[in-house]
């Protein structure tokens, strides 16, 4: 059994949490803030495996 899909959703629920409790825990919002740490992980994966999309300021000089 591949417990994949369970550790992301922990992730996502855990990344979910803390950006709430740092907006001051806002009723309502549940959906936004599952959205927004979806968001940030999946860049956050994307960086790491470097298929990310490169912003312009995102780039290192070249030496």
């Amino acid at each position: 059994m591949n417990d994949e899909p369970k550790r992301n959703d922990e992730r996502v629920r855990v990344r979910a949490y803390v950006l709430w409790e740092k907006d001051g825990r806002p009723h309502g919002r549940n959906q936004a803030y599952w959205n927004e740490a979806l968001r940030q992980i999946q860049e956050e994966e994307r960086e790491k495996s470097g298929t990310g999309s490169t912003r312009p300021d995102d780039r290192q000089p070249s030496a």
